[in-house]
């Protein structure tokens, strides 16, 4: 099963079915938070690890990073004598994990450059180490060949169309997700590429499983729904409808393989009431970026781990956000299974996304999202708290420009850019990554160069991360978890954890723009010695939505899609009443006639779907369930509309596919 944050939860074993419970998590060596030992650190001196812990059911193992080849190591001491703002300390790395780098004033602020890494700190003790939950020890076998895996399932309820099966590995962190065509047979068989469809959440590359070495490979037949909740909104239901245990298996690299598994319906049932105020997610965000997606999931996994990975028992996608001003929705009592062990921890992860879109001059646009991650630990039959752990940062300025709006900074190659922001009150350190934009035939590429991270409301970025790029983005963090980063410990871990990231505009590093002297390169096609009704600050022709606001030019707001304060085609600032629907903020804007459409005056439905009263834009109200006349989302009841009305007499509805799958007939019956 998917979150739509990017972050895979991928399903594991069931006790009933003879699944193995979890022994004692022991860890083989020191946690990963631990740093070196302060009594063996000499004087102006910064001793270090990088390792990589996979958490397994039969013992942790830790695995240091070789540190010896190819990896940069340095200390950045701040110099005002030194052109680059600089004095820089190279560092020795061992095979073993470890690092040494000598003469760095004890006491001292200094960046640690760590590859493509750059930590602001004043420790000499400090530790790298990341965690993950997965096999590494035997090390699995990588797939580089076509390796064709067909599952043969019996025992399966029926299958709709917005059913899927998910192959999981928790051992290897891994998941297959195929979509097959409906059937109402309780058997079915399905084949994948287990080398190019399966997704790893954290290798490169899928791996293959070899149920002799403890590996898990489970079934799950899970089904997306919609339902209309008890505040009037809609929300999307990811749950699992079967589940079943494969054994005996062992893959072999360009083989292939039929696997039969016995499937079961998933139990028992939990139910979940959750709330989440959208509000407090939006708060801090300006009106050059739109909300893209909010998701609750809660997951469950035998080992304790703050990466909210484990089996996703449900997800819920909330993308209904009309009706009302006010930003709440609420799930109450909603049922869902848990086959899992007792015994295994459960999580609640909130994530929250926001789109930032620019475009360089003449490429297609590209996305510069905000991502926020809620994780924490979720008692069973407990009623999830969702509020926000972490704010925005604010008065976010980078060389002294607006984070949000871009622009040009004045840029030598020599001198660090500083970025600054406002405090944000539970954050314990906070993250910059640096993008690089480009155009690559046409499209606007965004590629992560560079990430720095400090507990400080400023930092100053080395000139050397902006060396061979002229087009820059940026992103803002700030992060909550345990961690102590003031102690070195560098990578954040344990619950509860958060993270709010704000995205930048898109920026122009120039030693040459705003001379009044266009050099008649793409990057710089007109040069007004500043803003004019022609030419952008950053030296580009006036495009309305290339993400840079023009007030000269007439320009109110510059985004390129719609967000809550502003019209993407226009250009001009978003208003109740100004005609135009944005669906960013509003279900409806009829101008100065709202009221005669049913719309309000806050360019909301005046109508609730649920109420049993039609008003627009319902069709029907048969308070939000099914009759044999209207759906339970206030749409008529109509064989070929995609949903299975049972009140309605419908067995099956597969839209335009009716009567030409030889699953559902055109009267949205059984064939």
């Amino acid at each position: 099963m998917r979150i739509g944050t990017g972050v895979t939860v991928i399903g594991t074993l069931l006790a009933a079915c003879g699944f193995p419970q979890p022994e004692s998590v022991l860890v083989d060596g020191p946690p990963a938070d631990a740093a070196p030992d302060a009594a063996v650190v000499p004087a102006n001196t910064v001793l270090g690890r990088s390792t990589n812990t996979c958490l397994q059911a039969s013992g942790n193992v830790v695995t240091p990073v070789d540190l010896s080849m190819n990896t940069v190591i340095k200390a950045l001491i701040p110099d005002a004598g030194s052109g680059t703002g600089y004095r820089i300390v190279v560092g020795v790395g061992s095979s073993d994990g470890t690092f040494v780098i000598h003469d760095v004033p004890d006491g001292a602020r200094y960046l640690l450059e760590f590859n493509n890494s750059y930590f602001d700190t004043t420790s000499h003790q400090v530790d790298n180490g990341g965690i993950v939950p997965e096999r590494c020890a035997p090390a699995p076998v990588l797939t580089n060949a076509r390796t064709s895996i067909t599952f043969d399932l019996t025992g399966l309820s029926d299958t709709r169309p917005t059913d899927g099966i998910n192959a999981t590995s928790l051992t290897l962190a891994e998941f297959d997700d195929m979509f097959p065509p409906p059937s109402p047979g309780s058997a079915l068989a399905v084949t994948s590429d287990w080398s190019t469809d399966v997704a790893p959440a954290f290798a490169a590359v899928p791996t293959l499983v070899d149920q002799s070495l403890g590996d898990d490979l489970t079934l799950l037949h899970h089904r997306v729904s919609r339902q209309l909740g008890g505040d009037g909104r809609l929300a999307q239901f990811d749950q699992i409808i079967d589940v079943g245990q494969a054994s005996g298996v062992e893959m072999m690299n360009g083989s292939a393989l039929t696997i039969p598994v016995s499937m079961a319906p998933a139990g028992p049932l939990h139910t979940l009431s959750v709330s989440v105020n959208r509000q407090a997610y939006d708060g801090g965000f300006d009106a050059t970026s739109a909300e893209q997606s909010m998701e609750v999931d809660v997951v469950a996994h035998p080992i304790a781990t703050d990466t909210g990975f484990g089996e996703n028992l449900v997800q819920i996608t909330l993308d209904d956000w009309s009706g009302k001003a006010q930003l709440v929705h609420a799930v109450s009592n909603y049922p869902y299974a848990d086959p899992f062990p007792a015994a295994w921890n459960r999580y609640m992860l909130v994530s929250y996304s926001q789109s930032r879109r620019f475009a360089l001059p003449g490429a297609a646009p590209a996305s510069n999202f905000a991502f926020s991650f809620r994780t924490t630990d979720l008692p069973v039959g407990a009623n999830a708290k969702t509020d926000n752990i972490v704010q925005l940062p604010s008065n976010i300025l980078l060389g002294g420009l607006p984070f949000s709006g871009g622009g040009v900074i004045h840029f030598n190659g020599i001198t660090p850019v500083a970025l600054q922001w406002g405090a944000v009150a539970t954050a314990r350190e906070y993250q910059v990554r640096v993008f690089r934009v480009s155009n690559s035939n046409g499209a606007t590429v965004v590629r992560s160069i560079a990430n720095l991270v400090t507990d400080q409301t400023s930092i100053l970025i080395p000139a050397q991360v902006f060396v061979g790029a002229t087009s820059f983005a940026f992103q803002l963090a700030a992060n909550v978890s345990p961690t102590d980063y003031t102690a070195g410990h560098l990578v954040p871990n344990g619950l509860p954890s958060g993270t709010m990231t704000a995205p930048s505009g898109l920026f122009l590093f120039s030693a040459t723009c705003g001379n009044g002297v266009a050099d008649g390169s793409p990057v710089e096609a007109c040069d007004g010695s500043g803003e004019t009704a022609q030419c952008d600050v950053d030296c580009t022709s006036v495009v309305c939505g290339d993400g840079l606001l023009n007030v000269t030019a007439g320009e109110q707001c510059d985004t390129i899609q719609d967000t809550p304060g502003c019209i993407g085609a226009t250009c001009k600032t978003s208003t109740c009443g100004d005609g135009y629907v944005n669906l960013t903020a509003e279900d409806c804007d009829f101008g100065g006639s709202n009221a005669a459409h049913g719309c309000g005056g806050n360019c909301r439905w005046l109508g609730r779907c649920g109420d049993f009263i039609v008003q627009v834009p319902e069709a029907c109200d048969s308070g939000g369930s099914d009759s044999a006349t209207c759906d339970f989302d206030c749409t008529p009841a109509v064989c070929g509309d995609g949903y299975v009305n049972a009140a309605a007499g419908e067995q099956c509805d597969e839209g335009t596919e009716n009567g030409h799958d030889l699953v559902c007939g055109s009267a949205c019956k059984h064939l």
